[in-house]
């Protein structure tokens, strides 16, 4: 098995109380080292107060916890609560410890791959990433150490609970080591699972993690746990254990809860995102746009001509996706798959010269993102006119949205929410209730 070395010499960080974090937390999905925009928003979020960040060892491939050692590197005198996770597997980075568990025989047992997503509990994975996120983070000890959606073992074995939750006891017994060795401080376990009701398949029952953690040690640290919570998505707040709901067992058993994707809910429809921005979609910026998409189409036209003769473009299904969908994502994700996905490799195959094809489709990337912004805020609005016609729910400044949602979310007794605030504007909007 792998070993963490064990801290001797005093920590010279502050230990922040839990009681002490503060309610908006920085939920560093889609953040990195390398982006400006941001360190500044973590600058600011911390400025207004916000002691609290989420990351995981897979997200950004490493990056986003690279972002928070940084952070904390030339922000020594700020006073931070870390929590990271770990249990997807990156087949690219991870493929020697893959083939260790290989050899050992322990493969098919240990490492899931469910769809194409590898996952693993494995002891040896979970100390192999906790002393790959000291590393990043640039920290002797990890604040909060949470098991990244464990759920995937039942996804891809329903019906196994029994050795789902033999595995996760065995992980308890690890991290409950490693409290004793300075090298975390509180654990716990995120999953989109935990509001199901314990008779569902997939459900992870939080009775059962309360129980396996006493069975570890009836002086635990099994202190922290994370879920989807939005306003769709909110079965936490609703009765599911002898007529307890989740949020009211944990204050129960002195169990911190924090919310993930508090303003990203999926529904039958598609994503929803409850952020305001202004439509700066004028009739102007249509023609422009309708403009420069006509000039691109007749400079690849000339390409595909001056490569293989007389040549259509409807011939070629890349550029029939793109003319078809570049006004109609709805989310920044959807532009960038549409650009990354689809557009490029049809470039990179009449284009040997990188800056040719970036200047090509820079602008048109920013008119797609203005678009999707338009598209999302109509599906929000929609959805928005649902909960009020449906369930009573009215927001009258739809400006004010993300933190009137936030705020509702506290109301119901939600601990923490975990927001995504990529920039300084973001994180501005919340200032009154970090």
């Amino acid at each position: 098995m792998l070993r963490i070395r064990l801290i001797k010499e005093p920590n010279a960080h502050p230990l922040i109380a839990l009681e002490d974090l503060s309610k908006i937390g920085i939920g560093t999905y889609r953040m990195s080292v390398s982006n400006n925009d941001h360190i500044a928003a973590l600058k600011a979020a911390m400025e207004y107060g916000g002691t609290l960040i989420d990351t995981a060892s897979n997200y950004q491939y490493g990056k986003s916890e690279a972002l928070i050692g940084s952070f904390i590197k030339e922000n020594p005198q700020k006073d931070v609560f870390v929590i990271t996770k770990a249990g997807y597997i990156l087949p690219d980075i991870d493929h020697r410890f893959i083939n260790s568990l290989l050899k050992k025989g322990m493969g098919n047992n240990e490492i899931i791959n469910y769809n194409g997503t590898f996952h693993c509990l494995h002891p040896d994975f979970i100390l192999k990433r906790i002393k790959q996120s000291l590393k990043k983070l640039n920290r002797k000890f990890i604040d909060g150490f949470l098991l990244h959606n464990p759920e995937y073992f039942l996804y891809a074995n329903p019906g196994m609970k029994t050795e789902y939750y033999v595995k996760i006891k065995k992980a308890f017994e690890v991290l409950e080591d490693l409290v004793k060795k300075q090298v975390i401080r509180y654990y716990g376990v995120s999953s989109n699972t935990l509001p199901f009701r314990n008779e569902h398949c997939f459900a992870t029952s939080m009775p059962m993690l309360l129980s396996l953690s006493n069975e570890v040690s009836k002086s635990n640290h099994f202190k922290l746990v994370q879920f989807p919570y939005n306003l769709l998505e909110h079965d936490a707040k609703l009765p599911m254990v002898n007529g307890q709901s989740l949020i009211s067992l944990l204050k129960e058993n002195g169990i911190k809860s924090f919310a993930n994707r508090p303003l990203n809910i999926n529904t039958a429809g598609g994503l929803i995102r409850l952020a305001y921005s202004q439509n700066n979609i004028t009739s102007d910026f249509d023609q422009q746009a309708d403009h420069d998409l006509q000039h691109f189409l007749n400079l690849i036209q000339g390409k595909l001509n001056s490569k293989f003769g007389p040549s259509s473009l409807t011939d070629f299904e890349p550029v029939n996706q793109f003319i078809s969908t570049w006004k109609a994502a709805a989310s920044h994700q959807g532009v960038q798959h549409l650009y990354e996905r689809i557009l490029k490799p049809f470039l990179d195959f009449i284009y040997s010269d990188a800056q040719i094809k970036d200047n090509l489709t820079n602008q048109l990337f920013k008119y797609s993102l203005a678009y999707a912004s338009k598209n999302m805020q109509l599906k929000t609005g929609q959805f928005l006119e649902g909960l009020s016609k449906n369930q009573g729910i009215h927001f009258e400044n739809n400006t004010e949205l993300a933190t009137l949602a936030c705020r509702s979310y506290l109301n119901d007794g939600i601990d923490h929410i975990l927001v995504g605030l990529t920039k300084k504007e973001y994180v501005d909007q919340f200032k009154t209730i970090f």
